[in-house]
């Protein structure tokens, strides 16, 4: 990596006053190699609660050009940081491309977005409901200007995109068809109502079984498998349509990325439920941008 560059960005529109909803751009600098986003959030004179940034701030969208490649609630991101050691706090908006916990340097480079002489515009957009005491933000960025490129000199791309599946599903052991994605499966991440237990989780295709693990007292082997690379379930958290709890699915519990379901076709996920809930399948995978 060369020398990395901190930077601000000053370009941010479209904050509301107290008490009004609005959606919130934050402009990027199409230039160089993205390594990560990093937001201070202020209410009054100190830091942002969390716990009210979780309730405040809906979803968040990365762009390129026109194209939304990440979606996911902003609760949901900061649950994924805890979920990978990453130390959240309070007044801490951060969004990673290059993920500092990979098991190797190469594959955290390799995860950083290849902007300059691909893309005319990146943005950062979420959806804000202003508190009382409304929320200030002060946007920066981590960035280098290594290109990305393959032995002869073209570039590569290849960041992880975030995509949203949500099924309504009756509790037992109901069967779910994951929708057909781009690129391939790096994880996935399930997240129910708090009142909700996931008690295992089941990746099959076909008479193949990539993916088989209890989530109980009695047998908490999804917990014990996070372990090995300093990973573990995140605790339930709260945003504005209620509580939730999420378990990941990780295949790359190595933090490899090249552990990973390259073929989704038939892929069928398996969970078992203690009661009927909307669940929402929170997708990792690997795309070409």
């Amino acid at each position: 990596m060369a020398t990395k560059l901190f930077a601000r960005l000053p370009d941010v529109r479209g904050v509301p006053i107290a008490g009004q909803s609005n959606t919130v751009r934050v402009n990027i600098p199409p230039i160089g190699r993205l390594l990560n986003i990093k937001g201070n959030v202020i209410q009054g004179t100190v830091p942002a609660p969390l716990a009210a940034m979780k309730t405040a701030i809906g979803d968040v969208r990365l762009i390129l050009n026109t194209e939304v490649v990440r979606k996911w609630r902003f609760s949901e991101t900061v649950a994924q940081l805890s979920a990978n050691g990453y130390p959240v706090e309070d007044g801490l908006f951060a969004i990673f491309l290059a993920e500092p916990w990979r098991a190797t340097v190469l594959d955290e480079e390799l995860l950083a977005l290849q902007m300059g002489g691909v893309y005319n515009q990146v943005s950062l957009e979420f959806e804000l409901t202003q508190p009382a005491t409304p929320f200030e933000f002060d946007f920066a960025y981590e960035y280098d200007m290594t290109a990305k490129t393959l032995p002869n000199g073209q570039l590569m791309k290849g960041i992880l995109g975030h995509e949203i599946q949500v099924e309504n599903v009756g509790g037992g052991e109901p069967i779910i068809k994951l929708n057909p994605i781009e690129g391939a499966l790096q994880r996935a991440w399930i997240v129910v109502p708090a009142t909700v237990n996931v008690d295992r989780i089941r990746l099959v295709q076909g008479l193949s079984t990539f993916y088989d693990r209890w989530n109980t007292a009695a047998r908490p082997e999804i917990a014990r498998s996070l372990k090995d690379m300093g990973l573990s379930i995140p605790a339930n958290f709260t945003n504005a349509n209620g509580t939730f709890k999420m378990v990941p699915l990780v295949l790359d519990n190595n933090q490899r990325l090249a552990n990973n379901i390259a073929n989704l076709a038939g892929m069928n996920l398996q969970l078992t439920l203690s009661a009927p809930a909307d669940v929402r399948i929170l997708i990792e995978q690997q795309i070409l941008r």
